[in-house]
């Protein structure tokens, strides 16, 4: 990469709302927590080994008929969430 002779328009996200690829065989409803599992994909939320909480899926995705990342979901990661 060269040095920068001009300003530049930086590209910006806060990450706060993020994408991840779905597991096979899994149903994420709109609402629930998702984590994702030992191979980096989403799941619903389990006290399972390896599972990681990503945050609460903005949306439902249904990829019971799919393969693993089949599907996309969105998971805002920050926030308060009443359950």
């Amino acid at each position: 990469m060269s040095a920068l002779t001009r300003d530049r328009a930086t590209p910006y996200r806060e990450g706060i709302e993020v994408e991840y690829l779905v597991a096979a065989n899994t149903k994420i409803y709109a609402g629930s927590l998702v984590c994702v599992n030992a191979a980096g994909y989403a799941a619903p939320a389990a006290d399972t080994i390896g599972y990681q909480i990503a945050g609460v899926a903005l949306e439902q995705v249904d990829n019971s008929d799919g393969s693993d990342g089949g599907k996309i979901v969105r998971v805002r990661r920050a926030g308060v969430f009443e359950f």
